[in-house]
């Protein structure tokens, strides 16, 4: 019979795996990772100081007037020595009526507690979106805000359901 043998057998380090030796690859990998981020956050912070910056009031805002030569010159909106009028005498645009018509109409129903979505549908319907188009006060809301409606172009009012279904149709 042999005698038996060291083949297979390990040297054991006293101390067991406390004192082996690691690898250093992932300390390494996780240092590039590292650098890899602080890269990036210096590059994103260097490009935010490249965009132009908004203006921070409408009178910093800049007006372009065409003169009879075709060419635009510019001018500050508070100048109104350049410009002719200020921004705040300005007349409103048919958009701006109708916006603003609008915006009256759905604080109207707000103060009514008739919490409704108000969306524009071609050039003369307003359709609502409401739980409450069969509510006693939707009525008298539509006709204190009807002048102010038709006056900037509205004929025609639209409720629905929430789910889609058409409530009322009718003229201003």
């Amino acid at each position: 019979m042999p005698l038996p043998s060291n083949r297979g057998r390990r040297d054991t380090v006293a101390g067991g795996t406390a004192v082996a030796q690691e690898s250093q690859t992932s300390l390494w990998l996780g240092l590039g990772a590292l650098l890899v981020v602080v890269a990036g956050v210096v590059y994103a912070a260097s490009s935010k100081d490249d965009a132009p910056q908004p203006a921070e009031t409408a009178s910093e805002a800049l007006v372009v007037e065409e003169t009879d030569e075709s060419t635009a010159t510019q001018a500050v909106a508070g100048d109104e020595d350049e410009v002719g009028i200020s921004l705040d005498e300005a007349p409103a645009t048919d958009y701006e009526k109708r916006t603003q018509a609008r915006a009256n109409f759905e604080e109207i129903l707000n103060e009514a507690r008739l919490w409704t979505t108000i969306t524009v549908e071609g050039e003369a319907m307003l359709s609502l979106v409401s739980g409450a188009c069969l509510d006693d006060a939707m009525q008298p809301a539509i006709a204190r805000a009807a002048e102010s409606l038709t006056d900037v172009g509205f004929t025609t009012i639209r409720c629905l359901e929430k789910h889609g279904q058409q409530v009322f149709e009718q003229a201003l």
